[in-house]
């Protein structure tokens, strides 16, 4: 098979299907943003037929928080995101969990979960790996156990609009594996995009893992159908519903515009929403994902 190979690093060449072109058409854009102190942003772009092939080094080309940070001791460091996306998405009557949810069109990864788990039981395993005794009088967020995948109480990057765990102003952190990645509106991506010079409420910002196309709502028109569980958590981190973990919230078809997964199905096309409110990123898919967002692309 013949592919077409773009290199989208300094220099960015047309290329003629609606999938590419919006790649394209973003970093003339943005090129001359200014790059991060160490890395520049990479990415490669391989089509064809029926897929985009992205290859990115996952440095974003805008600025940064200061990392590392007292509240993230990561460094961002090159990453190897070899991602396939399919150009023919279908929607599917199941939905499936995500991780890593999507990219930008920066190559950045989407990744909205955290590795923050409550634990019940007196011990911590901080960012740096570090195992400690808790007392039970304290706050229960401190009593945490990173990488839990069977997590009952998952901890929130964002809580009432407030950034937590080193987050940026672009509402990214970094992960151990040296990975940046968004949990929220990717603020900096979107300067780059010059939205204000156009008339269109949605504005493309990246590809889910299924292949559907990602939008943020300029005016916030489309209200997410999540809400906050009324109530004290029982059997779990001491304390009422107030949006601090995952399973603080419940989904209501009837209480927004988003279905399950943040997602909506218009007269021509399904696609995803990037939304102020939890779940802000989807955490799951209604397409069929590629085996490349299932595995770990932060490696």
């Amino acid at each position: 098979m013949n592919y077409k190979i773009i290199k989208l690093i300094f220099i960015i060449f047309f290329i003629p299907n609606a999938y590419s072109k919006d790649l394209a058409n973003y970093f003339k854009i943005s090129k001359e943003q200014k790059l991060i102190k160490v890395y520049p942003n990479e990415l490669i772009i391989t089509e064809s037929k029926n897929y985009l092939f992205l290859n990115s080094n996952g440095i974003p080309n805008h600025k940064t928080g200061h990392f590392p940070s007292r509240s993230n001791p990561h460094v961002i460091s090159p990453q190897s995101h070899k991602l396939r996306i399919t150009k023919k998405p279908k929607r599917q009557i199941n939905s499936t969990p995500s991780r890593f949810f999507g990219i930008a069109l920066n190559g950045v990864m989407f990744a909205p979960s955290t590795a923050e788990c409550w634990d019940n039981k007196n011990q911590v395993q901080d960012f740096q790996g570090r195992k400690n005794k808790t007392n039970n009088t304290k706050r229960s967020t401190s009593q945490r156990l990173r990488n839990n995948k069977d997590c009952n109480w998952r901890e929130e990057a964002i809580v009432n609009g407030e950034k937590r765990l080193g987050l940026d102003n672009n509402f990214a952190h970094v992960q151990p594996s040296g990975m940046y990645h968004y949990h929220g509106t990717p603020t900096g991506l979107i300067e780059g995009l010059k939205i204000g010079k156009t008339h269109n409420d949605l504005i493309h910002v990246g590809y889910a893992g299924d292949g559907f196309k990602i939008f943020i709502s300029k005016g916030n028109k489309y209200k997410s159908s999540y809400t906050l569980k009324s109530g004290n958590r029982i059997n779990g981190p001491p304390g009422r519903f107030d949006g601090t973990y995952t399973q603080d919230y419940k989904f209501i078809s009837t209480q927004g515009d988003l279905d399950k997964c943040n997602g909506l199905q218009t007269k021509n096309e399904y696609f995803y929403i990037i939304t102020n409110n939890f779940p802000f990123i989807p955490r799951c898919w209604y397409g069929k994902p590629d085996p490349s967002f299932l595995s770990r692309p932060d490696r």
